[in-house]
């Protein structure tokens, strides 16, 4: 009997000891697949965030466009818009559409008098005008445009844009052959006019040439209407535009396409920007490198991190004092705001150990230099270390010329970098930053700094709309569609707090 239960006592702990080692291998097997879980949630997560929500397409050219992969590294890490489904099928198909119509010789199918007769392929060719916040934003506008309507975008690549950017659309170029006559298009033969009642008439039936610029006063404003676009569809398979700026408020008064501007962009009116900029521009390995530097030489260890965008528009009268006034107001809303803590007398305090760094960008070095010596002179208030950096001092805009637009695409990218932003008002450099990081900026005025509650630019333009011969309570009615601009009370802008209007 003893040797009976001493094995009966041996076998009870040979299976309490396989029961332990079953239970711990379950436990190490729930572990290991909820680490992959996690690990596979984060990689999902981190791809997300690197081709921002499938908003840009699949790509292998890693060495070629570093900016593309790595763009999601800095910066604001979380967006409060992610794209539609229905924006990225569209943009997936757009791709397909453009590298279809731009194979083979494009100067053949330019000159070719039968080339889109039996074909859906129909152009927009941008030329450029002014620097580059005013290239960038119209060139989004454009593309847009050109989605609505269901053009080809092709770009005027005299503008230095193949040395700043790469190309966005995957197996195809968006430049137009350098040896097709861009002069020659813009010129008064190939302009289209509009008057009260006629949808839209030019001397050629297949070229047709349009100004949406400064002023706007070349074309009229019934080329934002249904029985234009209808007219221009038909008509011009070639659509030639110079423009500067950032017209798209008013594709929203086309009914067709507002209809097709909600599916895209469904209550996102505030992020049609920062979903264009993101998918269309990506600095050159050049650009990219020189921003990415400076930030990991000086920027990278900051707590936090500022920018600042100051400008004073040429339009504006007495420069000097405005000037002055505003470097008054971006040191009064900067502190106002809790963006920077304000200084102290004292000279015992201890320090916080935080770092606030705060990237300036100016043409004008008294920016700089006067809120630099704010913080040498004296400490903060809570301890924290202000730094203030200036990357470029270029004094004067050199439109056109390679290297400064390379500085500026640098100066613009590491103010997108910053978690918050104060932009000067009307300045499509700003418009430009805000719409790369995401981020809705504090605007600053000569007597006030508001936040904004969009990341959308202005329309620089004052439009009075009405698509028929007796337009005034039409055009009246339609201004509910879009609010008055921040910063240019004469432009417009998309409103992000209600719907666009039928």
């Amino acid at each position: 009997m003893p040797r009976v239960s001493e094995a009966a006592t041996i076998v009870l702990f040979l299976f309490f000891l396989a029961v332990v080692w079953f239970q711990h291998e379950k436990i190490k097997f729930f572990i290991s697949r909820n680490e992959r879980s996690n690990h596979s949630a984060a990689s999902d997560a981190s791809c997300s965030r690197a081709n921002f929500y499938n908003l840009l397409p699949a790509r292998e050219d890693h060495g070629k466009c570093k900016s593309r992969f790595e763009q999601h590294r800095y910066g604001k890490r979380d967006w409060e818009y992610v794209p539609s489904e229905y924006l990225i099928d569209r943009l997936r198909t757009y791709e397909e559409f453009h590298a279809r119509c731009t194979r083979g010789n494009r100067q053949t199918w330019f000159n070719s008098s039968t080339a889109t007769e039996n074909s859906d392929c129909k152009f927009i060719l941008w030329l450029g005008n002014s620097g580059l916040g005013n290239k960038m934003v119209s060139i989004a506008a454009t593309f847009l445009y050109a989605l609505l309507s269901r053009r080809v975008l092709l770009i005027d690549p005299a503008e230095d844009m193949e040395a700043l950017f790469c190309e966005p659309f995957p197996r195809s170029s968006w430049f137009a052959p350098r040896d097709v006559p861009l002069e020659f298009l813009r010129s008064d033969e190939f302009r289209i006019s509009f008057d009260k009642c006629h949808p839209g008439t030019a001397k050629f039936s297949r070229h047709a040439y349009i100004e949406i610029m400064n002023g706007y006063d070349s074309i009229g404003d019934k080329f934002f209407c249904e029985k234009q676009q209808q007219n221009i569809s038909d008509q011009f398979p070639w659509l030639t535009i110079t423009t500067n700026l950032y017209f798209v408020p008013s594709l929203y008064y086309v009914p067709s396409f507002r209809t097709e501007l909600d599916k895209l962009f469904p209550r996102q009116e505030a992020a049609v920007f920062q979903h264009l900029v993101k998918y269309l521009f990506h600095p050159s390995n050049a650009a990219w490198d020189r921003a990415t530097r400076f930030y990991d030489t000086y920027m990278a260890g900051s707590s936090k991190l500022v920018g600042v965008q100051m400008r004073v528009l040429p339009n504006f009268q007495d420069l000097s004092r405005r000037a002055q006034n505003f470097s008054d107001a971006m040191v009064q809303c900067l502190l106002q705001s809790k963006l920077l803590p304000d200084v102290s007398v004292a000279s015992n305090l201890s320090a916080s150990g935080k770092i606030i760094g705060v990237v300036v960008a100016s043409l004008d070095e008294q920016y700089f230099d006067g809120l630099r010596e704010i913080y040498v002179s004296s400490p903060t208030v809570d301890g924290s270390l202000v730094r203030v950096f200036a990357p470029s001092k270029e004094r004067w805009q050199q439109t056109n010329d390679r290297n400064h637009d390379e500085k500026a695409l640098a100066d613009m990218l590491l103010l997108s970098f910053c978690a918050e932003l104060v932009t000067s008002p009307g300045s499509t450099f700003g418009y430009a930053a805000q719409g790369l990081g995401g981020v809705k900026p504090w605007l600053l005025n000569e007597k006030t700094c508001s936040k904004l509650d969009s990341t959308e630019p202005c329309f620089h333009a004052k439009v009075f709309y009405g698509c028929n011969c007796h337009s005034s309570s039409e055009a009246k009615s339609v201004q509910n569609n879009a609010r008055s601009c921040p910063d240019v009370p004469w432009g417009l802008q998309t409103s992000p707090s209600q719907k666009t209007g039928s």
